[in-house]
């Protein structure tokens, strides 16, 4: 997972980069990944369909794969 590899400064990075994704995107992952709610769960927070907030979360993290990659984070 994105966030269970990085260490030290690589969390400070992870962390601008995640403030720096789309609202929505950087609500998902925060609901999901350190609030720690299910895709239903997240689903009735906001109002989607289950199955719609697991492609949106895929896009999301693809997104900040990216963020990180452009900082010289592979992950």
């Amino acid at each position: 997972e994105i966030t269970t590899r990085l260490v030290g400064s690589e969390m400070c990075i992870r962390d601008r980069a995640i403030a720096a994704l789309p609202d929505r995107d950087r609500e998902l992952i925060l609901l999901k990944h350190w609030q720690g709610f299910s895709d239903r769960e997240i689903a009735g927070l906001l109002g989607m369909k289950p199955g719609a907030v697991s492609r949106a979360l895929q896009r999301a993290k693809e997104k900040l794969r990216e963020r990180l990659r452009e900082e010289g984070i592979e992950v």
